[in-house]
Order: structure tokens, then sequence, then C-alpha cells
């Protein structure tokens, strides 16, 4: 299981990255990609959208060790309980990879980008990343669905 020192060490850890969906988070200005006009880019994920009314869409892409396959899941479902019994919370469903894939994908549901950000602000929240094996390493993104005549139907166009 992971211990807090673990996920400051990674740097990929599961804490930092769910949190860099809601929370505003700067590079170091020596680490900051140039945007090609003497600026620095912000990565549109690290800027808060907790003003976004429509529902979105957590989708979280995660590599984990094989031989951590079923801790994994053990952790996965003891975080989905968790998430489950906040409001604003719609649904979820975890995928595995086919064949000799390492991938697991979290997608998740919440009425709005302000639900989300209060979960991942709860107490309980911080602790419950802690319990993934140290092989699992997040790649968290929120998502809006969108609208596209004939094709799909979301809020956005």
């Amino acid at each position: 299981m992971k211990s807090a020192a673990t996920v400051e060490r990674k740097g990929a850890g599961i804490t930092e990255a769910l949190s860099s969906l809601v929370a505003p988070r700067a590079a170091p200005p020596d680490q900051r990609p140039d945007d090609g006009q003497g600026g620095s880019h912000v990565h549109e994920l690290e800027r808060p959208h907790h003003d976004l009314p429509e529902a979105v869409v957590l989708i979280n892409l995660f590599d984990v060790d094989p031989e951590d396959a079923e801790d994994f899941k053990l952790a996965w479902a003891e975080d989905a309980a968790f998430f489950k019994a906040q409001p604003g919370y719609v649904s979820a469903q975890l995928h595995q990879g086919l064949l000799e894939s390492h991938k697991f994908l979290n997608y998740a549901v919440f009425e709005n980008a302000a639900a989300f950000a209060a979960t991942t602000e709860q107490p309980e929240f911080g602790p419950l990343r802690r319990v993934y094996p140290d092989s699992a390493v997040a790649h968290p993104h929120l998502f809006r669905r969108l609208h596209i005549p004939r094709i799909c139907v979301g809020e956005v166009a």
C-alpha cells in the first residue's frame, strides 16, 4: 500500500494528479514551457473550473504493474464507494485494458465541476489516495460533453 512519503517521492501520485484538476498549479519558472509569445503555457486542466454548470466527466487513465492489479481494483472500489456517497456524484465505471495491457480507465460523471471539487476537498479524500499500490500512476482529466449535430448530444457546441 502507498504511504504519504511514497506519494510525495513519486511526484505523479494520485492525490497530486487529481488535485491538479481543481486547483491552480504553477510550475517553477524554469520548468514552464514557452508559449512562443514570451509567456508560459498553463494547461487548461490546471485552472479551476468550479463555475461550469454542466455535468463533467472524470476520465482517469492508470498505469499499474501487473502484480498490483488486484490490489489496485480493491483500492479503486474503496475510493469509488467514497465518491458514490458524495453530493453531485452520478456514476462511475472502471475498465481494464485487453490482453497484456497494464492500463485501467475510470470514467466517472459528476453533476458539475463544483461537485467534483467539493468531493476532492473532503478530509477523507487524501488518505484514500494512499491505499493505491505504489505502481499506480494516475493521468486524470475533466471533460464536458460536446454537442455535434446528428452525432452526439451535449451542452457545449
